[in-house]
């Protein structure tokens, strides 16, 4: 019978090979891993800065407030951007998000119905096209409070 014989040095090179084969395996992923996270952050900040650039200069009608945190001005009115959209921004005389700049009485004939919550309640977008304008203009019977700031 005729048996190879391997060299040593070459039965030392193959395992090299094998673990230099192991080493790719197992950094390649986390090469991938690190440069998809560096082209994310990077993208994520032009969008942002895009973002703050159309809204040009800040304008807002939020107050912080020693007991809530966050707060809206009363009887404010400016016109709010979120991305590239731009709408309306009305607060009524107790510094809720309004349809328009009220005098809210302190007694009312009508029921008052007060909405609490964040930025998805307060609405960033025009009055007529966020859900507590919407419930308000289904229900003119009530009168409706919004309640919701950015948080």
């Amino acid at each position: 019978m005729n048996t190879i014989q391997m060299d040593p040095k070459e039965a030392g090179s193959v395992s090299k090979y094998q673990s230099r084969q192991r080493l790719l395996n197992r950094a390649l992923p986390l090469v991938g891993l690190v440069l998809a996270a560096a082209v994310f952050l990077t993208l994520d900040c032009l969008r942002t800065a895009a973002i703050r650039r159309t809204a040009g200069t800040p304008k807002t009608c939020g107050v912080l407030d020693p007991v809530r945190l966050h707060a809206l001005k009363p009887n404010c009115a400016i016109v709010d951007h979120w991305g590239h959209d731009s709408y309306q921004f009305f607060t009524n005389s107790l510094g809720f998000r309004d349809e328009k700049i009220r005098e809210v009485p302190l007694a009312d004939d009508r029921p008052r119905i007060l909405m609490l919550g964040d930025s998805m309640t307060q609405g960033m977008i025009a009055w007529r096209d966020s859900y507590v304008g919407r419930i308000a203009a289904h229900f003119p019977q009530y009168d409706f409070l919004n309640g919701g700031v950015l948080c």
